[in-house]
């Protein structure tokens, strides 16, 4: 099949369409939603692996989750603009790191989910766990 659009697109009859000829005007199914999530969320891992941070939290899954949904969520351009809380990992302070990201535009916006994964850098370990 010939490489598609990798944008949104008005198709002809007026739908929204994708890369060759899907149409998502009506959504996508569970299935799909699934498989987009876990394919990028194996591209976050791959950059995040890249990072010069990941070694300080390379082997804890709750602090490696918790920058990975950070960096998914602002992107990992924008998550090397934490230079506190990244030199905060660096240096094992935990808190300092956590303070520093809760200290944020994005902690504001994400209001309670900035609480948790503040917790997890904290702690090192999953909530209720």
């Amino acid at each position: 099949m010939e490489n598609g659009r990798y944008m949104p697109y008005t198709d002809t009859t007026g739908h929204t369409t994708i890369g060759n000829g899907i149409n998502i005007s009506e959504g996508i199914d569970q299935d799909e939603n699934d498989y987009l999530v876990s394919h990028r969320l194996q591209l976050a891992v791959g950059e995040a692996e890249t990072e010069s941070w990941w070694n300080c939290i390379q082997g804890n899954d709750a602090r490696e989750n918790a920058f990975i949904e950070i960096g998914w969520n602002i992107g990992f351009a924008s998550l090397s603009n934490f230079h506190n809380a990244l030199a905060a990992a660096s240096g094992g302070d935990w808190d300092a790191c956590a303070a520093a990201f809760l200290d944020s535009l994005w902690a504001k916006q994400v209001g309670q989910r900035a609480e948790t994964l503040a917790a997890m850098i904290v702690t090192g370990q999953f909530p209720n766990s």
